[in-house]
């Protein structure tokens, strides 16, 4: 059975690179190049393992921090929460891996892009282990092999080439075993006998009819006592299913009043992951904002030399070409005189 493996990923060229190697190693691969293609993948194919990237195309179709979503969509999911996740995330440091881990929908490992195939590979291993299935058949036939020597050679033997170890030896101890346990069973009898006693004659029988009367007046008084405890029972069984009754109703009450809070706090847990995915891919937003700010402000930088290497006086000649010109544009559009 091979594995199967769903890659999440939005680049398409890397994307092919990685599903080429994981096919080459022997595993089933499924892609997807956005995050709801994604989880449909995966509630479809239930693999094995998920490689999720954290840039995949927001609602809005622009790169962004989406993987997130997804991964706190499967981990929210009891059905597919228990696959494991390698999140892969581009332009990422240690600290924002420490922050992921630190969310309630984290995942089992974090890799950061690019990376090295045998590294990729050794993690998915960690995860889901080793296919050995290939190696199976090579073990069986070795095994094979290193003990048909010996076998052939035990069942072809005679009693006299096995020595001790053979069937005669066996059946030996076999004999001695059972003469033990004869002797053994014969021991136990004597104890029996010896610890056997007659039993006592029975006592002549005395008047009769006063034992009847002694024993029919013995019989009455149980009988009452008997009807007292019965009465006694009765009353304290009607006590107890009354204090069962009212156990019952509060043991229900409780019972109603712990659902009602565990959907309370299952609702406020729900929010507080919502209001944390918002925040994380909020900064994650940022951030990549930033970075665009920062590639602004070199380019303006550059530009900034070239205007330092003009002349001094290339403003003002710019600014007088520009007066002349829009004084040609006005004579231009200025309106024809209507005819008399």
């Amino acid at each position: 059975m091979s594995r199967r493996l769903v890659i999440v990923e939005h680049d398409a060229e890397f994307l092919g690179m990685l599903a080429d190697f994981l096919t080459a190693k022997k595993f089933e691969v499924v892609i997807a190049h956005s995050g709801d293609e994604g989880l449909n993948k995966v509630r479809e194919s239930r693999p094995h393992l998920v490689l999720l990237s954290r840039e995949l195309p927001q609602n809005d179709g622009r790169p962004g921090p989406d993987g997130l979503r997804v991964l706190k969509s499967l981990k929210q999911d009891r059905e597919l929460s228990r696959i494991p996740v390698i999140f892969m995330a581009e332009q990422a440091s240690e600290h924002d891996f420490d922050r992921y881990r630190k969310l309630r929908f984290s995942a089992e490992d974090y890799l950061k892009k690019p990376f090295e195939d045998t590294e990729l590979l050794r993690r998915i291993e960690n995860l889901i282990g080793f296919d050995l299935t290939e190696s199976v058949g090579e073990i069986k036939s070795k095994v094979e092999q290193a003990l048909q020597p010996g076998l052939d050679r035990f069942f072809r033997a005679s009693p006299e080439e096995l020595g001790e170890e053979g069937p005669a030896a066996t059946r030996r101890e076999l004999s001695d075993l059972m003469a033990q346990v004869g002797k053994e069973l014969e021991r136990q009898e004597e104890i029996l006998r010896a610890e056997a006693r007659p039993l006592p004659a029975p006592e002549p029988a005395g008047d009769l009819a006063a034992e009847v009367k002694r024993l029919r007046a013995e019989l009455k008084e149980a009988q009452e006592q008997l009807a007292v405890e019965q009465a006694r029972a009765q009353e304290l069984r009607a006590k107890w299913k009354k204090a069962l009754q009212v156990m019952e109703a509060r043991w229900k009450e409780s019972e109603e009043r712990e659902a009602r809070m565990h959907q309370e706090m299952e609702a406020i847990r729900l929010r507080f992951s919502d209001l944390e995915l918002d925040h994380t891919m909020e900064v994650e937003r940022v951030q990549q904002e930033r970075r665009r700010l920062e590639e602004d402000l070199l380019d303006l930088k550059e530009r900034m030399k070239l205007y330092a290497e003009l002349p001094a006086n290339f403003l003002e000649e710019l600014q007088r070409a520009s007066a002349t010109l829009q004084s040609l544009l006005q004579r231009t559009h200025r309106p024809e005189k209507e005819p008399k």
